[in-house]
């Protein structure tokens, strides 16, 4: 249901209150819905049940939730106080950034990194290949982005499908795009690409559109490689 960043500079409990208000305002969670319990939240998480207590109390003192003893805490009826927010949440980015996962070559682990978009590809190229050198050389990993597309390349193999679950089910809303190794097939080049979104995100006519923007870029690399 949340994902925590130990790399972002707010508390924990606040991440916890600031995901669980967006998906009641976005409307993954329903009105009158059940929350998890302290303790079932607090474990799925891996964190102190006193930092999920602290964020549900948060939470109904701004009236996203109720408590009903002996019941549980419950996702308050939305006022129209939350109209503002869910238009924000629920617009679209101008820009997304995309987080790619990178080998560190010391520990043989992968780490990820975050570069910011930019529409000349060339200019993006450079800051990305100078993200990861710092990486390498100096150990320093870029800054978290709430706006972001996840990328990763498994160059090592081919496949024919790919599939991510989140641990415990977690609702996950970002894109997810996976592509390995260039294989020749039939005087073709042939290139494994994978798109996964939540259905929430996304209807499979979003990602129609998304593949026909893919391939027209693909029949004319020259025009935005630069």
């Amino acid at each position: 249901m949340l994902n925590l960043d130990y790399r972002d500079a707010r508390p924990i409990y606040e991440q916890v209150r600031d995901g669980l208000r967006r998906l009641m305002v976005t409307g993954v969670i329903r009105e009158g819905e059940k929350l998890p319990s302290v303790r079932a939240l607090a474990s799925s998480l891996a964190i102190n049940p006193n930092t999920i207590q602290r964020a549900y109390e948060s939470l109904e003192a701004e009236g996203y939730v109720c408590s009903v003893p002996g019941k549980g805490s419950f996702a308050a009826p939305h006022t129209g106080v939350d109209q503002g927010r869910r238009d924000s949440l629920l617009g679209r980015f101008d820009t997304v950034h995309p987080e790619y996962t990178v080998l560190s070559e010391e520990t043989g682990r992968m780490d990820s990194l975050c570069t910011a978009y930019t529409h000349r590809f060339p200019d993006f190229y450079a800051a990305m290949v100078q993200d990861i050198r710092r990486f390498h050389m100096q150990g320093l990993r870029t800054a978290p982005r709430e706006n972001t597309v996840l990328l990763s390349c498994v160059p090592w193999f081919s496949y024919t499908e790919v599939s991510f679950r989140m641990k415990d089910d977690r609702i996950f809303l970002r894109p997810f795009i996976v592509w390995g190794r260039l294989t020749a097939s039939g005087g073709e080049t042939v290139l494994p690409f994978t798109l996964q979104i939540h259905h929430a995100a996304a209807d499979g006519y979003h990602c129609h559109l998304f593949f026909c923007y893919l391939e027209e870029l693909l029949r004319c690399p020259a025009e935005w490689l630069g």
